[in-house]
């Protein structure tokens, strides 16, 4: 077993472009002669020439100084990939001085790649075939670290060992330029295959793995496609047939690794903040929770909304992950914090699916109006209002119910009380989502009571340490998500305006007894999806504009009083950019409503627990001008709580 893997390409420049076949005589005159110098001294004198290693020794050695502290006490694999006959020679000439001028300590295996020869191009596709295979055997199930060094070898192999760099996760890419004394990494941008083009054309690649059917026409059907090269025509006992080739195969594994549990979709796998637990239990445990929280938002009872499943998760991970990062050091979450906060965003709205929830009695959070004593259920079925307004009430009910089936007992990063306090942090975190339910003391509904506040749990036992940051946290990501990819795209939101226009002719014209108020909840929905619409874009950063852009929370001091008291207490500004059509600033009626039910609403969400910052983070809410490329920008310079519930403010011009 080894912790690193370096995959090097091998030519014959160890020959110093000797014509014929190299001998293994020559090549031992040569390590002769190179025994004698140090590379620590030759390979300063590069850039003129002077080094006398070869490209595979010299790349090897700068690699191994500038990671030096990265190789420290790890045990190191080196493949030497090579061709036949004089490829051979000099991969052993390479091998023997990495033992002997890099570091003794680093294993070293040779690897012929069959069919590699530069004066032979009808057999490179093979030979590339061979190269690939290779490699992804070494790799599959390897959780080491792996480079790819392409700094010698045949020029037609380095785009092939790039595309197998730019594919695999983990894998980073370097080179070593002849005249150059440091080492070029190559960019690992997101590029793999075409993935759609393969989906689209699956059903006639995929059969090739098969036997026993027919598959010249399928063969010939792949005829000037992209795809033509990726099949090949064998015989084997005598019988003529066809075969996905190495690199097919490649690429299929890539396909079905990614498409497990269909992670392949618009959204990404889920795994925003997986990376910030400092023990990796946590991600493991959450990437098992997460194969099926995904499919959650399938039994969402109200389709007429704005969209509340996977993108609404996937873009409060975001949300989240923005904040953390502008609020840099002054937001530091333990394991078991990060745990509640992403398992409150994927499963906080999984009520849309409930029936019910139950009133809890007179020692419970959630009581029974005129019944404190009741503990019976609050049935909210058919009523897509109802599942709205208490959806937050149904989450919570689920989270209680379904402990077992959401949070499965193998694997759990912590056991016991601890783990029960995470559930029921998630379970609260769930409950107090929404604005409308009370921060500091109980609030009253038509029906139900929710008799205490986030502030209750400051000091609570029943809770993780800290939880009322955890859920604010969740609020404020939830109410700042007001974009328009939260009505999909302009075709589906024309689908289902059209949709809910004939249903609501349809109960208009019949008008059944009692289908009032579900008539007008229909008929708001396509204005909210409109309203959803006017902002492009939310994003959150760091704010640099401390000293022109700034919100006076209702204070009478002037800005400059505020941002001096502000300092005094190491507070981060954050700038909340809301992107906006150019025209929609011209536009009086629309600029309002953005303003109002939009804007205003995300201050809104952050002004009623902005306490449980701790003052750490003070907002500025920015709009920006999408069709302007240095994107004008108009800044609320001010908003202002005249009295409970009535808000006003100011637009810097």
């Amino acid at each position: 077993m080894c912790d690193i893997k370096i995959f090097v390409t091998v030519g014959t420049s160890f020959a110093k472009g000797q014509k014929g076949i190299i001998e293994e005589g020559h090549i031992k005159g040569i390590l002769g002669k190179l025994s004698q110098k140090h590379i620590q001294i030759t390979f300063a004198a590069r850039a003129n020439k002077g080094d006398p290693f070869p490209a595979e020794i010299s790349s090897l050695y700068k690699f191994s100084n500038e990671r030096d502290n990265e190789l420290n006490s790890k045990k190191v694999q080196v493949y030497l990939l090579h061709s036949s006959g004089d490829g051979k020679y000099c991969a052993q000439g390479v091998k023997s001085l990495i033992r002997s001028k890099v570091n003794s300590l680093w294993g070293v295996k040779l690897k012929e790649i069959r069919d590699l020869d530069p004066r032979d191009g009808s057999k490179f596709s093979k030979a590339m075939d061979d190269l690939f295979t290779f490699i992804r055997q070494e790799i599959s199930g390897f959780n080491g670290k792996v480079y790819l060094n392409i700094t010698g070898g045949y020029k037609a192999t380095l785009p092939f060992m790039v595309m197998i760099g730019l594919s695999l996760a983990n894998v980073e890419t370097f080179y070593l330029f002849e005249e150059s004394t440091e080492l070029i990494w190559l960019p690992a941008y997101p590029i793999s295959f075409d993935l759609l083009h393969w989906r689209d054309e699956r059903t006639r690649l995929l059969p090739f793995d098969y036997s026993g059917f027919e598959k010249e026409a399928l063969f010939k059907s792949m005829q000037g496609t992209k795809f033509k090269d990726l099949v090949e025509k064998v015989t084997i006992n005598g019988k003529v047939d066809y075969q996905l080739k190495p690199l097919a195969k490649f690429m299929k594994g890539l396909y079905e690794e990614q498409n497990v549990g269909k992670v392949i979709s618009e959204y990404g796998a889920g795994e925003i903040l997986l990376n910030r637990f400092s023990d990796s239990k946590w991600a493991i445990y959450l990437r098992q929770c997460i194969e099926k929280w995904r499919y959650i938002s399938m039994g969402d009872r109200i389709p007429e909304t704005v969209e509340h499943g996977r993108g609404h998760t996937q873009r409060l991970l975001e949300i989240a992950q923005q904040i953390i990062i502008a609020a840099d050091k002054n937001i530091t979450l333990t394991n078991g914090q990060f745990f509640v906060l992403i398992a409150s965003i994927w499963l906080h709205d999984i009520g849309h699916s409930g029936d019910y929830f139950v009133f809890e009695g007179d020692q419970g959070v959630i009581q029974d109006k005129n019944d404190p004593q009741s503990m019976e259920p609050y049935v909210v079925y058919a009523d897509p209002e109802k599942v709205r307004k208490y959806h937050n009430f149904m989450s919570y009910q689920i989270l209680k119910e379904e402990e077992g089936f959401l949070f499965p007992a193998e694997g759990r990063p912590e056991n016991g009380s601890e783990f029960k306090k995470i559930l029921r942090s998630i379970q609260l975190a769930c409950l107090y989502h929404r604005k409308e339910m009370p921060v500091d003391n109980e609030k009253e509904y038509k029906a139900v009571k929710v008799k205490k506040g986030l502030a209750n749990f400051s000091t609570s036992t029943e809770v993780i340490e800290g939880f009322p940051l955890i859920a604010s946290l969740l609020r404020f990501c939830d109410g700042a998500e007001n974009q328009t990819e939260r009505t999909v795209d302009e075709n589906y939101y024309k689908v289902l305006d059209n949709l809910i226009q004939r249903q609501v002719n349809f109960l208009a014209r019949h008008h059944p007894s009692g289908y009032d108020k579900l008539i007008a909840f229909k008929q708001a929905q396509p204005k909210h999806f409109e309203k959803h619409r006017l902002i492009k874009h939310i994003f959150i950063t760091k704010d640099a504009g401390l000293k022109t852009i700034f919100i006076d929370q209702g204070s009478s001091k002037n800005t400059s009083d505020n941002i001096t008291k502000y300092k005094t207490f190491n507070t981060i500004f954050i700038g909340v950019y809301f992107v906006i059509k150019k025209g929609d600033f011209e536009n009086c009626e629309k600029l309002e409503t953005i303003r109002n039910e939009l804007v205003l609403d995300v201050y809104k969400e952050y002004h009623y627990v902005r306490k449980y910052f701790e003052f750490a983070i003070n907002l500025h809410l920015i709009l920006l001008d999408i069709n302007n490329v240095q994107s004008e920008m108009k800044t609320i310079v001010k908003v202002i709580e005249k009295k409970e519930g009535t808000w006003d403010w100011e637009l810097n011009s």
